[in-house]
């Protein structure tokens, strides 16, 4: 096996692994359902296609930063409510929506944070994922299109498993691992984050298993 390296090192960062109408919060590192959709966007795939290929894959996720926490306050509208607008007698146009169908919610963001992402698989794959990194069919954004990636985001392919890929030397970088039999629980983390379909019809996801280490 083989792991190729991803630095998300944008100034702003959303990971949400959970998604309500009024707010959207993010994870503190990136998501799988993440780089698999952004590995799936660079191919081309549009969003029913099948991902069963990129699940299989061993990922996992370095902290170089942790970064800051940013709340964007936000109005939102209720549905149907868009294009409502009234013309004033001198033929500008105002906003003509009731207040009764605004919302007021919160999107959260990192900032300044950076992560190192690794993901496992044979290194012939991993050539083809890179090249289409390289040469995305679509903009690749870190989880909101308001966070493009930057041109720091394709690594190297380097021999051997996530966890030598991702050791530092001090050993004192948190990590999370996929942990599929880890008996230890008391450093499991559970997300639901193991995507099945990006249907927008319907969108599946299963939930994962990661492990906390020091690397």
């Amino acid at each position: 096996m083989a792991v190729l390296l991803l630095r998300f090192d944008a100034p702003m960062q959303s990971w949400g692994t959970e998604a309500k109408l009024k707010d959207h919060p993010t994870d503190h590192v990136p998501s799988k359902s993440a780089i698999i959709g952004i590995i799936a966007s660079a191919e081309g795939r549009c969003r029913d296609a099948d991902i069963s290929d990129l699940r299989c894959m061993r990922f996992g996720v370095r902290i170089d930063a942790l970064g800051k926490l940013l709340r964007d306050y936000h109005v939102y509208v209720n549905g149907g409510s868009f294009g409502r607008a009234k013309m004033l007698p001198n033929g500008h146009y105002i906003e003509s929506i009731p207040s009764s169908d605004k919302n007021i919610g919160n999107r959260y963001y990192l900032q300044d944070a950076v992560f190192i992402c690794g993901i496992e698989l044979p290194r012939e794959r991993l050539e083809e994922i890179r090249y289409s990194l390289l040469h995305p069919a679509n903009a690749l954004f870190c989880g909101r299109r308001c966070c493009p990636v930057t041109a720091e985001l394709v690594g190297e392919i380097v021999e051997g498993t996530l966890e030598t890929a991702l050791k530092t030397d001090s050993g004192e970088h948190l990590a999370y691992l996929d942990a599929e039999n880890d008996l230890n629980e008391s450093n499991i983390r559970i997300t639901r984050d193991d995507p099945m379909t990006f249907s927008p019809i319907k969108r599946e996801y299963t939930f994962r298993k990661s492990r906390k280490v020091y690397l």
